[in-house]
């Protein structure tokens, strides 16, 4: 299984990975969020590493060891863990086309657009934000093409202005 480093690093290949795509191909929305989502489930198996020593194959097992309210020593706060559960849920729909709603009856076909990736960026920050503060991860700044940031004030993404060739 891997080690914290080794999950430490795949997280930062995986954002350099969401950064080439959202730059080369500016309509891949859902592969830019399922990116984010990816490079957040390799922080935080880097953060259960790290405290316990602890190694999951699902994302079941994930959930439950940073459950806040499960009081196991990996648990997260709430507001990172519901960041972690939102940006996988918006993986979610971006790699199925569904959403689970419960008030119509379970999945619907949905797709995924600019404000779902403002979304999963926004969630992805907050995990960065908080693995730099409590386990010292050294984080680079990502640019995106993604105007949609510039009033968000997030701490580890901006936006890159591209400029765009006349014909």
């Amino acid at each position: 299984m891997a080690d914290y480093n080794q999950h430490i690093q795949q997280a930062k290949k995986n954002l350099s990975f969401l950064c080439s795509v959202n730059l080369q191909i500016p309509g891949s929305t859902d592969w830019q969020v399922t990116s984010a989502f990816y490079a957040a489930v390799h922080l935080m198996n880097a953060r259960l590493a790290n405290i316990a020593d602890h190694h999951y194959r699902s994302h079941e097992k994930v959930n439950d060891a940073l459950n806040p309210f499960n009081a196991t020593p990996t648990a997260l706060p709430e507001d990172e863990y519901l960041a972690y559960i939102i940006l996988q849920n918006l993986a979610r729909r971006a790699r199925y086309l569904c959403h689970h709603d419960k008030n119509k009856g379970g999945d619907r076909a949905h797709f995924t657009d600019v404000n779902h990736f403002v979304r999963a960026i926004t969630q992805l920050d907050i995990l960065m934000r908080y693995m730099a503060a409590t386990h010292a991860v050294d984080f680079e700044s990502y640019e995106i093409n993604c105007a949609q940031i510039d009033t968000i004030g997030l701490t580890y993404f901006s936006h890159l202005k591209v400029e765009t060739v006349a014909e």
